[in-house]
Protein backbone atom coordinates (compact mmCIF):
# COMPACT_ATOMS: atom_id res chain seq x y z
CA UNK A 1 0.00 0.00 0.00
CA UNK A 2 1.31 3.46 -0.81
CA UNK A 3 1.77 5.09 2.58
CA UNK A 4 0.60 8.48 1.32
CA UNK A 5 -2.90 7.02 1.08
CA UNK A 6 -3.01 6.04 4.74
CA UNK A 7 -3.62 8.30 7.70
CA UNK A 8 -0.85 7.42 10.10
CA UNK A 9 0.52 8.93 13.25
CA UNK A 10 2.43 11.85 11.71
CA UNK A 11 -0.46 13.18 9.66
CA UNK A 12 -3.15 12.61 12.22
CA UNK A 13 -1.16 13.82 15.24
CA UNK A 14 -1.11 17.28 13.70
CA UNK A 15 -4.86 17.14 13.13
CA UNK A 16 -5.56 15.89 16.65
CA UNK A 17 -3.57 18.74 18.21
CA UNK A 18 -5.60 21.26 16.25
CA UNK A 19 -8.94 19.62 16.91
CA UNK A 20 -8.33 19.19 20.64
CA UNK A 21 -10.55 17.62 23.25
CA UNK A 22 -13.80 17.85 21.28
CA UNK A 23 -12.48 15.44 18.68
CA UNK A 24 -11.09 13.16 21.37
CA UNK A 25 -14.47 12.54 22.97
CA UNK A 26 -16.03 12.05 19.55
CA UNK A 27 -13.51 9.30 18.83
CA UNK A 28 -14.32 7.64 22.13
CA UNK A 29 -18.00 7.69 21.22
CA UNK A 30 -17.21 6.38 17.73
CA UNK A 31 -15.45 3.24 18.82
CA UNK A 32 -17.64 2.68 21.84
CA UNK A 33 -20.44 2.77 19.32
CA UNK A 34 -19.05 0.08 17.07
CA UNK A 35 -20.59 -3.35 17.24
CA UNK A 36 -17.76 -5.84 16.90
CA UNK A 37 -20.37 -8.60 16.92
CA UNK A 38 -21.48 -7.25 13.56
CA UNK A 39 -18.08 -8.32 12.27
CA UNK A 40 -19.24 -11.90 12.65
CA UNK A 41 -22.84 -11.32 11.72
CA UNK A 42 -21.72 -11.23 8.16
CA UNK A 43 -19.72 -14.42 8.54
CA UNK A 44 -16.40 -12.68 7.97
CA UNK A 45 -14.45 -12.05 11.09
CA UNK A 46 -11.00 -11.17 9.82
CA UNK A 47 -11.29 -7.62 11.10
CA UNK A 48 -11.73 -8.61 14.74
CA UNK A 49 -8.96 -10.68 16.20
CA UNK A 50 -7.80 -11.22 19.74
CA UNK A 51 -4.24 -11.83 20.87
CA UNK A 52 -3.82 -13.47 24.24
CA UNK A 53 -0.24 -12.33 24.67
CA UNK A 54 1.54 -9.00 24.49
CA UNK A 55 3.03 -9.62 21.08
CA UNK A 56 2.93 -6.71 18.61
CA UNK A 57 -0.25 -6.34 16.59
CA UNK A 58 -0.04 -7.28 12.94
CA UNK A 59 0.73 -4.18 10.87
CA UNK A 60 -0.43 -5.42 7.49
CA UNK A 61 -2.29 -3.00 5.24
CA UNK A 62 -5.94 -2.79 6.16
CA UNK A 63 -7.18 -4.56 3.05
CA UNK A 64 -4.90 -7.51 3.75
CA UNK A 65 -6.05 -7.83 7.34
CA UNK A 66 -9.59 -8.77 6.43
CA UNK A 67 -10.28 -12.37 5.60
CA UNK A 68 -12.70 -15.17 6.35
CA UNK A 69 -13.73 -16.21 9.82
CA UNK A 70 -11.55 -19.30 9.69
CA UNK A 71 -8.45 -17.28 8.92
CA UNK A 72 -9.10 -14.85 11.75
CA UNK A 73 -9.87 -17.52 14.28
CA UNK A 74 -7.25 -20.06 13.30
CA UNK A 75 -9.84 -22.31 11.61
CA UNK A 76 -12.13 -21.93 14.63
CA UNK A 77 -15.82 -22.12 13.77
CA UNK A 78 -17.27 -18.60 13.40
CA UNK A 79 -19.85 -19.12 16.16
CA UNK A 80 -17.17 -20.29 18.62
CA UNK A 81 -14.82 -17.50 17.60
CA UNK A 82 -17.60 -14.97 18.07
CA UNK A 83 -18.52 -16.35 21.48
CA UNK A 84 -14.90 -16.20 22.58
CA UNK A 85 -14.36 -12.60 21.48
CA UNK A 86 -17.74 -10.98 21.93
CA UNK A 87 -19.59 -13.07 24.47
CA UNK A 88 -18.36 -11.46 27.66
CA UNK A 89 -16.10 -8.73 26.30
CA UNK A 90 -18.60 -6.78 24.26
CA UNK A 91 -20.84 -5.48 27.09
CA UNK A 92 -17.74 -4.53 29.08
CA UNK A 93 -15.94 -2.75 26.26
CA UNK A 94 -19.02 -1.15 24.71
CA UNK A 95 -21.29 -0.09 27.57
CA UNK A 96 -23.46 2.64 26.04
CA UNK A 97 -26.80 2.21 27.77
CA UNK A 98 -26.74 5.88 28.76
CA UNK A 99 -27.09 6.85 25.07
CA UNK A 100 -29.93 4.48 24.21
CA UNK A 101 -32.95 6.56 25.21
CA UNK A 102 -31.80 9.59 23.22
CA UNK A 103 -31.08 7.48 20.15
CA UNK A 104 -34.50 5.83 20.25
CA UNK A 105 -36.05 9.29 20.71
CA UNK A 106 -34.39 10.25 17.44
CA UNK A 107 -35.59 7.11 15.66
CA UNK A 108 -39.16 7.84 16.73
CA UNK A 109 -38.96 11.43 15.47
CA UNK A 110 -37.29 10.61 12.17
CA UNK A 111 -39.65 7.76 11.31
CA UNK A 112 -42.82 8.86 13.11
CA UNK A 113 -43.33 5.42 14.63
CA UNK A 114 -46.87 4.36 15.49
CA UNK A 115 -47.76 1.88 18.29
CA UNK A 116 -48.50 -0.95 15.85
CA UNK A 117 -45.32 -0.51 13.79
CA UNK A 118 -43.52 -3.78 13.07
CA UNK A 119 -39.80 -3.13 13.72
CA UNK A 120 -36.70 -5.16 12.82
CA UNK A 121 -33.40 -4.31 14.55
CA UNK A 122 -30.60 -5.73 12.38
CA UNK A 123 -27.33 -6.39 14.27
CA UNK A 124 -29.12 -5.85 17.57
CA UNK A 125 -26.24 -7.00 19.78
CA UNK A 126 -27.50 -7.48 23.34
CA UNK A 127 -30.76 -5.73 22.44
CA UNK A 128 -30.00 -2.23 23.64
CA UNK A 129 -32.35 -0.50 21.18
CA UNK A 130 -34.85 -3.34 20.68
CA UNK A 131 -35.46 -3.57 24.44
CA UNK A 132 -35.95 0.18 24.72
CA UNK A 133 -38.52 0.04 21.93
CA UNK A 134 -40.29 -2.72 23.84
CA UNK A 135 -40.32 -0.58 26.99
CA UNK A 136 -42.05 2.15 25.01
CA UNK A 137 -44.93 -0.09 24.12
CA UNK A 138 -44.02 -1.33 20.66
CA UNK A 139 -45.34 -4.88 20.62
CA UNK A 140 -43.88 -6.11 17.33
CA UNK A 141 -40.10 -5.79 17.71
CA UNK A 142 -37.62 -8.39 16.45
CA UNK A 143 -33.86 -8.18 16.97
CA UNK A 144 -31.44 -10.26 14.90
CA UNK A 145 -27.76 -10.87 15.45
CA UNK A 146 -25.33 -13.72 14.92
CA UNK A 147 -23.84 -13.71 18.42
CA UNK A 148 -25.44 -16.37 20.60
CA UNK A 149 -24.06 -14.95 23.88
CA UNK A 150 -25.37 -11.47 23.11
CA UNK A 151 -28.76 -12.80 22.04
CA UNK A 152 -28.95 -14.91 25.22
CA UNK A 153 -28.33 -11.78 27.28
CA UNK A 154 -30.99 -9.89 25.33
CA UNK A 155 -33.55 -12.66 25.87
CA UNK A 156 -32.84 -12.74 29.61
CA UNK A 157 -33.38 -9.00 29.81
CA UNK A 158 -36.66 -9.22 27.86
CA UNK A 159 -37.96 -11.98 30.15
CA UNK A 160 -36.91 -10.13 33.30
CA UNK A 161 -38.79 -7.00 32.21
CA UNK A 162 -41.75 -8.82 30.72
CA UNK A 163 -41.18 -7.28 27.29
CA UNK A 164 -42.67 -8.66 24.07
CA UNK A 165 -39.44 -8.46 22.09
CA UNK A 166 -38.22 -11.42 20.03
CA UNK A 167 -34.56 -12.17 19.34
CA UNK A 168 -33.36 -14.46 16.56
CA UNK A 169 -29.97 -15.55 15.33
CA UNK A 170 -29.43 -14.66 11.68
CA UNK A 171 -26.81 -13.52 9.19
CA UNK A 172 -27.72 -10.04 7.96
CA UNK A 173 -27.05 -11.10 4.35
CA UNK A 174 -29.66 -13.87 4.63
CA UNK A 175 -32.43 -12.53 6.85
CA UNK A 176 -35.31 -15.05 7.11
CA UNK A 177 -38.00 -12.44 6.46
CA UNK A 178 -39.91 -11.26 3.43
CA UNK A 179 -42.24 -8.25 3.45
CA UNK A 180 -42.67 -8.62 7.20
CA UNK A 181 -41.71 -5.24 8.70
CA UNK A 182 -42.68 -1.59 8.46
CA UNK A 183 -39.28 -0.41 9.70
CA UNK A 184 -35.76 -1.88 9.69
CA UNK A 185 -33.03 -0.38 11.86
CA UNK A 186 -29.28 -0.79 11.55
CA UNK A 187 -27.79 1.28 14.35
CA UNK A 188 -24.46 2.33 15.74
CA UNK A 189 -22.10 1.54 12.90
CA UNK A 190 -23.18 -2.05 12.30
CA UNK A 191 -22.56 -2.03 8.54
CA UNK A 192 -19.43 -2.30 6.40
CA UNK A 193 -17.52 -5.01 8.26
CA UNK A 194 -17.44 -7.39 5.31
CA UNK A 195 -14.31 -7.29 3.17
CA UNK A 196 -16.26 -7.54 -0.09
CA UNK A 197 -18.57 -4.68 -1.06
CA UNK A 198 -20.78 -7.19 -2.88
CA UNK A 199 -21.57 -8.76 0.51
CA UNK A 200 -22.56 -5.36 1.90
CA UNK A 201 -24.91 -4.98 -1.05
CA UNK A 202 -26.34 -8.42 -0.25
CA UNK A 203 -27.05 -7.26 3.30
CA UNK A 204 -28.90 -4.21 1.96
CA UNK A 205 -30.96 -6.39 -0.35
CA UNK A 206 -31.85 -8.67 2.57
CA UNK A 207 -33.04 -5.70 4.62
CA UNK A 208 -35.04 -4.44 1.66
CA UNK A 209 -36.70 -7.86 1.26
CA UNK A 210 -37.66 -7.84 4.94
CA UNK A 211 -39.59 -4.59 4.48
CA UNK A 212 -43.18 -4.31 3.39
CA UNK A 213 -43.90 -2.02 0.41
CA UNK A 214 -43.73 1.50 1.80
CA UNK A 215 -41.49 0.37 4.65
CA UNK A 216 -38.43 2.36 5.70
CA UNK A 217 -34.84 1.61 6.60
CA UNK A 218 -32.83 3.76 9.02
CA UNK A 219 -29.05 3.29 9.12
CA UNK A 220 -26.80 5.01 11.65
CA UNK A 221 -23.24 5.23 10.29
CA UNK A 222 -20.01 7.07 10.91
CA UNK A 223 -19.67 10.11 8.62
CA UNK A 224 -16.65 9.63 6.38
CA UNK A 225 -16.36 13.37 5.70
CA UNK A 226 -16.07 14.02 9.43
CA UNK A 227 -13.62 11.14 9.78
CA UNK A 228 -11.20 12.54 7.20
CA UNK A 229 -11.38 16.09 8.55
CA UNK A 230 -10.90 15.09 12.20
CA UNK A 231 -8.91 11.88 12.10
CA UNK A 232 -7.21 11.05 15.42
CA UNK A 233 -4.81 8.09 15.51
CA UNK A 234 -4.73 7.46 19.27
CA UNK A 235 -6.90 7.90 22.31
CA UNK A 236 -7.46 6.25 25.68
CA UNK A 237 -10.70 5.53 27.48
CA UNK A 238 -11.88 3.95 30.70
CA UNK A 239 -14.22 0.96 30.44
CA UNK A 240 -15.47 -1.77 32.76
CA UNK A 241 -12.22 -3.59 31.94
CA UNK A 242 -10.10 -0.58 32.91
CA UNK A 243 -8.12 1.70 30.64
CA UNK A 244 -8.27 0.82 26.92
CA UNK A 245 -5.71 2.22 24.49
CA UNK A 246 -6.95 2.71 20.90
CA UNK A 247 -4.68 2.85 17.84
CA UNK A 248 -6.32 3.78 14.53
CA UNK A 249 -5.42 3.82 10.83
CA UNK A 250 -7.60 4.79 7.89
CA UNK A 251 -6.92 3.56 4.37
CA UNK A 252 -8.01 6.22 1.90
CA UNK A 253 -7.69 3.79 -0.99
CA UNK A 254 -10.06 1.16 0.39
CA UNK A 255 -12.07 3.37 2.73
CA UNK A 256 -11.47 0.98 5.64
CA UNK A 257 -10.95 2.16 9.20
CA UNK A 258 -9.03 -0.07 11.60
CA UNK A 259 -8.84 0.25 15.37
CA UNK A 260 -6.61 -1.91 17.55
CA UNK A 261 -7.81 -1.78 21.16
CA UNK A 262 -5.30 -2.81 23.84
CA UNK A 263 -6.31 -3.61 27.40
CA UNK A 264 -5.75 -6.04 30.25
CA UNK A 265 -8.11 -8.84 31.24
CA UNK A 266 -7.51 -11.25 34.10
CA UNK A 267 -4.08 -9.67 34.52
CA UNK A 268 -3.01 -10.45 30.95
CA UNK A 269 -2.46 -7.98 28.10
CA UNK A 270 -4.99 -8.42 25.32
CA UNK A 271 -5.73 -6.71 22.04
CA UNK A 272 -8.81 -6.59 19.84
CA UNK A 273 -8.72 -5.31 16.26
CA UNK A 274 -11.86 -3.97 14.60
CA UNK A 275 -12.07 -2.94 10.96
CA UNK A 276 -14.88 -1.75 8.72
CA UNK A 277 -15.61 0.16 5.51
CA UNK A 278 -16.67 3.78 5.92
CA UNK A 279 -18.96 4.64 3.01
CA UNK A 280 -19.69 8.10 1.68
CA UNK A 281 -23.26 9.31 1.36
CA UNK A 282 -23.02 9.11 -2.44
CA UNK A 283 -21.90 5.46 -2.21
CA UNK A 284 -24.72 4.60 0.16
CA UNK A 285 -27.35 6.28 -2.03
CA UNK A 286 -26.13 4.23 -5.00
CA UNK A 287 -26.09 0.97 -3.07
CA UNK A 288 -29.53 1.58 -1.60
CA UNK A 289 -30.91 2.24 -5.08
CA UNK A 290 -29.36 -1.00 -6.36
CA UNK A 291 -31.03 -2.82 -3.45
CA UNK A 292 -34.44 -1.46 -4.46
CA UNK A 293 -34.63 1.30 -1.86
CA UNK A 294 -35.10 5.02 -2.40
CA UNK A 295 -32.95 7.45 -0.42
CA UNK A 296 -35.08 9.98 1.45
CA UNK A 297 -32.89 11.99 3.78
CA UNK A 298 -29.68 12.07 5.80
CA UNK A 299 -29.32 13.47 9.31
CA UNK A 300 -26.19 14.47 11.20
CA UNK A 301 -27.26 13.21 14.61
CA UNK A 302 -30.21 11.74 16.50
CA UNK A 303 -31.41 15.23 17.41
CA UNK A 304 -32.29 15.69 13.73
CA UNK A 305 -29.50 18.06 12.67
CA UNK A 306 -28.91 18.39 8.94
CA UNK A 307 -26.17 16.14 7.58
CA UNK A 308 -22.92 17.88 6.59
CA UNK A 309 -19.15 17.51 6.45
CA UNK A 310 -18.77 18.34 10.14
CA UNK A 311 -21.54 16.14 11.51
CA UNK A 312 -20.21 13.17 13.42
CA UNK A 313 -22.91 10.72 12.29
CA UNK A 314 -24.54 9.93 8.96
CA UNK A 315 -28.07 8.71 9.69
CA UNK A 316 -29.76 7.63 6.48
CA UNK A 317 -33.48 7.09 5.92
CA UNK A 318 -34.55 5.16 2.82
CA UNK A 319 -37.88 3.70 1.76
CA UNK A 320 -39.15 0.72 -0.18
CA UNK A 321 -41.45 1.85 -3.00
CA UNK A 322 -45.13 1.07 -2.71
CA UNK A 323 -46.31 -1.78 -4.88
CA UNK A 324 -47.65 -0.44 -8.14
CA UNK A 325 -51.16 -1.50 -9.03
CA UNK A 326 -51.26 -3.24 -12.38
CA UNK A 327 -53.52 -1.46 -14.85
CA UNK A 328 -55.16 -3.73 -17.38
CA UNK A 329 -55.08 -2.16 -20.79
CA UNK A 330 -58.32 -1.89 -22.73
CA UNK A 331 -58.27 -4.31 -25.62
CA UNK A 332 -60.42 -2.97 -28.45
CA UNK A 333 -60.37 -6.32 -30.27
CA UNK A 334 -62.11 -8.00 -27.34
CA UNK A 335 -65.38 -6.13 -28.01
CA UNK A 336 -65.47 -6.39 -31.76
Amino acid sequence: MNTKHVFGCQVADRRSRVAGCQVAWRWRETFCGLRPGAAIIHGRAGHADECAGARPVDRQPARAAVGCAGAAAGAMRPDRWNARNFGGLYPQLYALDHLTAGQVDGVERMLGLAPGTRILDVCCGYGRHALELGRRGYRHVVGVDVSRPLLARARRAARAEGLRVTFRQADMRRLPFRRSFDVALNLFTSFGYIADEAEDRAALRAMARALRPGGRLLMDLLNREWLVRHFQPRYRETTALGVVSNHLTFDLETGRLRNVRRFRKDGRPRSLAIEFRVYTLAEMVRMLREAGLAFQRAYGNFAGAAYGMDTFRMIIVASKPERRKSVRRYDRSAVR
